[in-house]
């Protein structure tokens, strides 16, 4: 899942696991899409906040965080439904 933030933030592109049962991949990338920090979220773990200010959050299974490296430039293909 990808998500969009009007501005580069570390708080508002911060998560939480709470009520999450299971681990999930996390990629923060900045205004250039650049990869700037990516972790493993844990189940119920209350707050996750990026190394620094991001603009797009990428959730994904955590075999994928393997994927991404920080300083990678992460391209976004539009595609209809």
């Amino acid at each position: 899942m990808l998500f969009c933030y009007p501005r580069a933030s570390r708080l508002d592109t911060g998560i939480h696991m709470l009520g999450v049962p299971f681990p999930l991949g996390v990629i923060w990338l900045d205004e250039r899409q650049t990869v700037i920090d990516k972790r493993i979220a844990r189940p119920w773990q209350i707050a996750l906040i990026p190394k620094q200010a991001a603009s797009y959050v990428i959730e994904c299974h955590p075999q994928r965080l393997n994927d991404f490296f920080e300083g990678q430039r992460v391209d976004f293909l539009e595609r209809s439904i």
